[in-house]
């Protein structure tokens, strides 16, 4: 996608400033006290009262953290390009945050369909932003999802939130004097992931492909499975440097290092569960054998326990040679 394609994305907006439109998409987003859903307090109560913090990473980029995924903000005299949009219970102290970096048209690129990445998407469309994303993420956001994994369900956002431009592979934005490369990841997190790299800055933002500091969500019923977060893991390690920031989904900036510790996390737990699919085991036998047991100390910390990881690992695993099998 060349400087032009991508200005026009953002057709439609505003050509001095969308600061109206942010104002009026706050006080809507305040009146409506919109609700994070109850399923979701089970995995993640605290997001909601974070406080949201911007710290700079380079000339007119911004790293904005808070109330969900990690997000980024390139701010020029193109306007603002975004990426990910937090809770939607969080909108508009979002949007007061979006006001602040700076004015022009707004666009807004989704990594995953999952709800503390997309949050903010519907009240952002309200300001007039343009929603980007995968194919794949804009028709899971069109219909309600269901977590086997995790027993949940989840509604379609409002029709505000869809992605109004599509990519399936990947896309180049020429912006504010960046050069940003949008890359599709197959069947990591989900289906739809995107990761995306400020190629002048030297910036690497991930979404929930890569995690420093705990086990990973892998959703399987979202087309995710380990081998694919694997492959996004070889993906990144390709383009980052000893020198490249990296933007985990959540949690704080991490180098190459980290992103190759994590792999070789993601390997062994493949290569410990993917023997118990093969024989047939049960997902609770699996669960008995404790396949992670070398793993959990440094990684089972999170918000998904030690069991949860393994059944993420597991459902992938067993429909990947289920597909194989047939």
């Amino acid at each position: 996608m060349k400087r032009r394609d991508a200005l026009k994305t953002m057709a439609g907006l505003a050509a001095t400033s969308v600061l109206g439109g942010v104002a009026r998409a706050a006080q809507q987003a305040q009146d409506e006290d919109i609700p994070l859903p109850a399923a979701y307090r089970k995995i993640y109560p605290r997001f909601e009262k974070l406080p949201i913090q911007v710290s700079s990473l380079a000339p007119g980029l911004s790293l904005i953290t808070g109330p969900g995924g990690n997000i980024t903000g390139l701010a020029g005299h193109d306007g603002l390009l975004m990426v990910d949009a937090f809770l939607p219970s969080r909108s508009a102290d979002l949007i007061r945050v979006v006001r602040n970096l700076g004015a022009g048209p707004i666009t807004v690129i989704t990594t995953h369909w999952h709800f503390d990445h997309s949050g903010g998407n519907a009240a952002l469309a309200e300001a007039g932003a343009k929603i980007v994303a995968h194919e794949n993420t804009r028709t899971r956001l069109s219909s309600e999802q269901y977590v086997v994994d995790l027993q949940m369900r989840f509604p379609p956002p409002p029709a505000a939130a869809l992605p109004v431009v599509t990519l399936r592979d990947s896309a180049t934005f020429y912006l504010n004097g960046e050069e940003i490369h949008v890359v599709h990841a197959p069947s990591a997190h989900t289906d739809g992931d995107l990761f995306i790299h400020y190629r002048k800055a030297n910036v690497l933002q991930t979404g929930d492909v890569f995690f420093t500091w705990a086990y990973p969500n892998i959703d399987s019923s979202s087309g995710g499975w380990i081998g694919g977060m694997i492959a996004a893991s070889d993906a990144l390690l390709g383009i980052a440097d000893a020198r490249t920031r990296i933007i985990p989904g959540h949690g704080a900036l991490a180098t190459r290092d980290d992103l190759q510790a994590f792999r070789s996390m993601l390997a062994e737990a493949r290569d410990r569960i993917e023997p118990l699919v093969h024989a047939g085991k049960t997902l609770e036998e699996a669960i008995a054998a404790r396949p992670l047991a070398n793993l959990n100390p440094r990684w089972g910390k999170g918000s998904f326990n030690r069991s949860h990881f393994t059944q993420f690992v597991y459902s992938g695993l067993a429909k990947h040679h289920n597909k194989e099998s047939s």
